[in-house]
């Protein structure tokens, strides 16, 4: 697609013809550049202490246990049980987390730990040892009872909690609760399952979802229970992707619930990173985050047996090192198509038919165009002029690709500043 298709067609072009400033055109010829090499993003949040705590939460519903108890994993000051809660300006993202059949929450510690070192508060809970419909309803009670305890004084989670950066992800039995917490979802903007048993309400999901299981898996197939429960979200928006590990991963090592050897140590440590990176696109707003879910990296993954997603709304990252003489690599996500990239002297705010356009339309350039294949990615990598006269500036980029539905959307932006 061309520049000058896409300002006409998408009504960016108004009064004069378009006029290229001068900047821009000597930016033109540094721009596209061949891939050298692939660098993979740093954590949007960076690994800290995991504190932990036993709490227990009124219920402020009708449904459900009348007291939630709960083991909860957060940032700490130093690592340990009832250690003092690392502050952070605006709250902690949150994720509560439901248990797999006859075990309870406090038994996924090792899940706990993982995602508060990375900076996100874990509600493990530990009701509903054997009920499926009480634990639905507990999992919908959670979130008013957590928004009651962030503004309660005294509590340990006072002032802790984003409510508005919340997710709910479950293991077995509670990867299924999951689709029903979130067919009545009380306020979670996303849900990740692992190794999920039958979910009949997954077509009653309207947030983004994510599934890891693996072909180790005896208890519940991924054929039968994974590859059902990824067809029926068919409400989805954004994405929904299905992760399947090989013969290593099992029912119990795909959560962290079971850890006896370094072969469960290491198929953890692998669908926790795609768990996280998920988190990380759908609580903090980092589009880097899909690397490690759907990216090249993702794929790299040596324990990978499939991976298959839906983008509904294409998605646009970078990774690398964005220094003089380095290359960065812009990914786009997107269905199978056509694709572009654009950048611009400065930010902007203009309605499309393919929506918002977020960059300058004055300064407005086309950086490459290129398609996305079957595995629903698009590199484009960009190397930056090895002059230090460029170290602070910031351009901000922004994508055009096919979505699943089969029309052109325009992409989140993306901000890249050079580094020293």
């Amino acid at each position: 697609m061309h520049l000058a298709y896409f300002a006409v067609n998408c009504g960016l072009r108004h009064g004069a013809a378009y006029r290229r400033p001068p900047l821009v055109a000597l930016l033109m010829p540094i721009l596209p550049r061949t891939l050298a090499s692939f660098l993979c993003s740093a954590a949007a949040i960076s690994q800290g202490n995991a504190g932990y705590a036993d709490l227990s939460f009124q219920n402020p519903t009708a449904q459900g246990t009348a007291t939630l108890t709960a083991t909860v994993y957060y940032p700490a000051m130093a690592p340990g049980r009832d250690a003092p809660l690392l502050p952070r300006a605006g709250g902690h993202p949150v994720v509560v987390f439901l248990h797999g059949l006859n075990v309870l929450g406090r038994g996924y510690g090792a899940l706990g730990q993982r995602f508060a070192e990375q900076g996100y508060v874990v509600v493990l809970g530990n009701t509903a040892l054997s009920s499926a419909t009480t634990q639905i309803n507990d999992g919908i009670a959670m979130f008013p009872a957590l928004v009651q305890a962030n503004g309660q004084a005294g509590h340990l989670l006072q002032g802790a909690l984003d409510m508005g950066r919340a997710a709910v992800s479950g293991h077995s039995m509670g990867g299924s609760s999951t689709c029903g917490v979130l067919a009545a979802n009380p306020g979670y903007r996303a849900g990740f399952c692992f190794s999920p048993g039958v979910a009949p309400a997954a077509a009653q999901v309207h947030v983004p979802m994510g599934i890891c299981h693996g072909t180790g898996d005896t208890f519940l197939d991924w054929q039968t229970f994974g590859v059902a429960l990824y067809q029926g979200l068919v409400n989805v928006p954004v994405l929904k992707f299905f992760y399947v590990l090989g013969q290593d991963c099992t029912h119990g090592n795909v959560a962290g619930y079971t850890q006896n050897n370094q072969i469960d140590l290491d198929v953890f440590a692998a669908s926790s990173q795609v768990a996280l990176g998920f988190f990380d696109r759908f609580l903090l707003d980092d589009a880097a985050g899909l690397e490690s879910v759907i990216g090249p990296t993702a794929r790299a993954e040596a324990r990978l047996f499939q991976l298959d997603t839906a983008i509904y709304s294409p998605q646009l990252w970078v990774v690398g090192n964005p220094r003089p003489g380095q290359t960065v690599t812009f990914t786009t996500a997107a269905a199978p198509g056509p694709a572009a990239l654009f950048c611009a002297l400065a930010e902007g705010n203009w309605p499309t038919p393919f929506g918002t356009a977020l960059l300058d339309l004055t300064s407005l350039i086309e950086v490459s165009t290129g398609v996305a294949g079957i595995d629903h990615l698009w590199l484009s990598p960009l190397t930056i002029p090895n002059d230090a006269a460029l170290v602070g500036l910031q351009l901000p980029f922004q994508g055009l690709a096919t979505s699943e539905l089969g029309a052109f959307q325009v992409t989140g932006m993306v901000r890249v500043q050079v580094l020293p």
